[in-house]
């Protein structure tokens, strides 16, 4: 009983003594009945629960579209089955580990706990009007209503202790990795986003000089509005130009280009400052806010996995969250995560040694962050091991861009310290977002994507 109590006090310890105590004085017929109950009827129960959510506006938003509302509705039975599952007080630890996993998930996906309190405070009431159905007598159904009651009690503050520690280490996570994008070299970053937002702007100019006209480009799909919508807004988190940077980039792409394109192939003209002008001035404002957010911020070198100088595993969390959130806002746009194994990395530390293997990794690496775009990300993930997250990507961009990678991997020649070379090949699994909320799903996919790749002879891509 001590091993019990060791495994489950260190989540909510009065919670978890009120359940064993509880479990012991709840006759095992009654907890019988209930999980019978449970058990028949959890999907109309959860479907019920689920409808209700769907007509909340504040929990509409964290579901998923209709063509996974089932998948959804079955994953939440069985978390309601197993809620009920416990048959012996060593049972309890893992029903009690599993509520802390679904903090841990709801911390994951941004979903506030106080939805699943009102979820279950419904779930209660239908368990018990159908408890009063049963054959139970009056102190047999007192003490299921009890039993209910301390289950979701439990089940409740779990996963509310859970949601809010796992959700402090996010926001520790996310303030580390805003850090960690201060410290890259500030004044070569600003530069290169000058040089970006012109390079834009020059491309507009080109498209109204052509003698055959041509679609304008817009300003959120180039280089700079890529690098500043996934990459950009964690380095100016909080800061107040973002705002206004953001209006410019709209202005531009909804106003100004279409009013270019029209008095340049139309001969329309309105307004008595000409759409160049305007063009002009919202660019000159980006700039000089940009400048300002950069001159304010302080250098900060921290976050980088030291031996590739990709991002640390440790902003896998907090990058794939903010993407999983911008898809779900922009719904024409999803992303996909990649995982890039390196063939039969140990023969290279074995035959030639750790150094030489360590020149592998960083060749690997600068060979994954050249061929990456401005908005993408790679992570050392672990060992010779990386993580690559592709935004604003069509299925078929993942396959093209992860096959060009993979030929690039296979047809280097790594030059080593000795004066030796080597040459090394790479397994890729990937999966494409799928609307579902928590952003490990996807990498779990991709992880299965990878195993078959390997499984299917190495040096291949795989999609999931």
């Amino acid at each position: 009983m001590n091993d019990v109590h060791e495994r489950i006090d260190g989540a909510v310890p009065e919670a978890v003594r009120s359940y064993l105590t509880a479990f012991r004085e709840c006759p095992a017929e009654v907890r019988r009945q209930v999980r019978g109950i449970v058990l028949a009827h959890r999907i109309p129960f959860i479907e019920g629960f689920y409808a209700g959510l769907e007509q909340d506006e504040d929990a509409a938003r964290f579901l998923p579209g209709e063509d996974r509302r089932e998948r959804i509705i079955r994953l939440l039975a069985d978390w309601f089955d197993h809620l009920f599952s416990a048959e012996s007080e060593a049972e309890v630890a893992a029903v009690v580990a599993y509520q802390k996993q679904i903090g841990e998930v709801h911390a994951r996906i941004g979903l506030p706990p106080d939805l699943m309190v009102r979820g279950m405070s419904a779930l209660r009431s239908l368990v018990i009007h159908r408890l009063v159905e049963t054959t139970l007598d009056r102190v047999q159904l007192l003490a299921a209503a009890d039993w209910v009651g301390v289950t979701m009690d439990v089940s409740r503050a779990v996963i509310i202790t859970s949601f809010v520690g796992s959700s402090e280490r996010i926001a520790r996570t996310d303030e580390a990795y805003r850090l960690f994008a201060l410290a890259q070299n500030l004044q070569v970053e600003r530069e290169r986003q000058r040089a970006w937002l012109m390079e834009w702007s020059h491309s507009v100019l080109l498209a109204l000089h052509r003698p055959i006209p041509r679609n304008l480009p817009p300003l959120a799909k180039s280089e700079f509005g890529r690098w500043f919508r996934h990459k950009g807004l964690a380095v100016l988190d909080g800061a107040p130009e973002v705002p206004l940077i953001e209006e410019s980039i709209r202005r531009i792409d909804e106003q100004i280009v279409p009013r270019l394109a029209l008095e340049r192939f139309d001969g329309a003209t309105s307004g008595a400052t000409s759409p160049t002008e305007l063009l002009d001035a919202e660019i000159s404002a980006i700039k000089f806010h940009l400048n300002t957010v950069f001159e304010i911020q302080i250098e900060v070198e921290n976050g980088r996995d030291p031996l590739t100088r990709l991002l640390s595993r440790r902003f896998v969390p907090i990058v794939l969250g903010r993407e999983v959130a911008i898809t779900r806002k922009h719904r024409d746009r999803s992303f996909a995560v990649a995982l890039l194994d390196l063939d039969e990395f140990k023969s290279v530390n074995d035959q030639l040694g750790h150094d030489a293997g360590d020149v592998v990794l960083q060749y690997t690496a600068a060979t994954i962050a050249n061929e990456l775009r401005a908005g993408d990300f790679a992570f050392r993930y672990g060992g010779e091991e990386f993580l690559i997250c592709l935004t604003d990507v069509t299925d078929e961009d993942v396959g093209k861009v992860l096959e060009k990678l993979r030929k690039r991997i296979a047809g280097s020649s790594v030059p080593l310290p000795n004066g030796q070379s080597v040459t090394v090949t790479a397994s890729i699994g990937a999966a494409v977002h799928d609307d579902h909320p928590d952003y490990q799903q996807l990498i779990s996919r991709a992880d299965v994507a990878l195993y078959r790749a390997k499984s299917n002879g190495r040096n291949r891509v795989e999609i999931g």
